[in-house]
């Protein structure tokens, strides 16, 4: 299995992090993992481009900060883009329903998932290592 993948399946809870601004990034993750919480999520906004880019901004800064020890991921993934921009800016797994995770075969992106080695987990409980499986 994937170390990420690894790390969510032993912890067992992931911290949403949803509309918190990247100046406070920091300090809430640290808040975070010193309530033992490893494994951290920031969700795209579907609703503004303003906001999901400081996401991005959040994920590397988060990355850059504790590296290794946090199980880092992107949520609310809704295309290749936000695929590839979250590899670039150091997660590790996106989230996405299941529903929208069906809706990508043949459109690139479980593709994109495969290429950036991605953990993807579904919100309906089922999380799948590289590589994907065919079937739900």
């Amino acid at each position: 299995m994937n170390a990420t993948l690894d790390m969510i399946l032993e912890k067992k809870v992931v911290a949403v992090i949803r509309d918190v601004p990247s100046q406070r990034i920091l300090p809430t993750a640290q808040a975070l993992m010193d309530g033992g919480v490893l494994c951290l999520e920031v969700t795209f906004d579907s609703g503004s481009a303003e906001r999901s880019a400081d996401a991005l901004k959040s994920i590397a800064m988060m990355k850059q900060e504790f590296g290794p020890s946090i199980a880092l991921g992107a949520g609310t993934v809704l295309t290749v883009e936000h695929v590839r921009a979250s590899a670039e800016a150091g997660a590790a797994y996106i989230l996405a329903g299941q529903f929208l995770i069906q809706s990508f075969f043949g459109k690139g992106f479980l593709c994109q998932i495969d290429a950036q080695n991605f953990a993807c987990v579904s919100s309906v409980n089922h999380g799948y290592p590289r590589p994907f499986p065919l079937g739900f």
